[in-house]
């Protein structure tokens, strides 16, 4: 085979290889999947305040319906009422895991491991450009474990829109 048709045959070999690779998504992931802003916790508008010590609270905040059925959550955190905390806001708590989509609901599976904020209990419903997924705020270890013992997480309604 000479040099010229060899080098077609491997370009024509890569294109269609890439071609047969795609982001692992049904249509429908597609068309739901990209980034959702946080407009309210528990139908209230943000800052959301978690009603515990330093008056922690929640400015803002981004979930992310990736490739591969991933997703990516992040929230700015604020400390007002500890000067030594509030020195490091905002502070940055996040979350990840799996995500698809069954029967109009999205379904949030929040990966093992450090948690900071954790979805996984209950189907999210999908209105238009809304998801409405129930979740904890709390610093969580392997298998559930509380970093922070004397803090109980705080259950909540997070809306986010595109």
């Amino acid at each position: 085979m000479s040099r010229a048709l060899t080098a077609h045959v491997v370009v024509a070999s890569v294109a269609l290889a890439g071609a047969g690779c795609g982001d692992g998504l049904t249509d429908t992931e597609r068309d739901v999947a990209g980034a959702y802003a946080l407009i309210e916790v528990n139908g209230l508008p943000l800052p959301f305040d978690l009603q515990r010590p330093c008056g922690e609270n929640a400015a803002n905040g981004i979930l992310e319906l990736g490739r591969e059925s991933r997703f990516f959550v992040e929230m700015a955190m604020y400390h007002p009422d500890c000067p030594e905390e509030a020195e490091h806001d905002p502070q940055r708590w996040v979350g990840s895991g799996l995500w698809t989509v069954i029967e109009e609901d999205v379904r949030l599976i929040s990966d093992l491991g450090i948690q900071q904020i954790t979805f996984g209990r209950a189907a999210a419903p999908l209105t238009e450009h809304t998801i409405r997924a129930v979740g904890q705020f709390e610093i969580v270890g392997y298998e559930g474990t509380a970093i922070r013992s004397t803090l109980k997480p705080v259950e909540a309604e997070f809306t986010f829109s595109r």
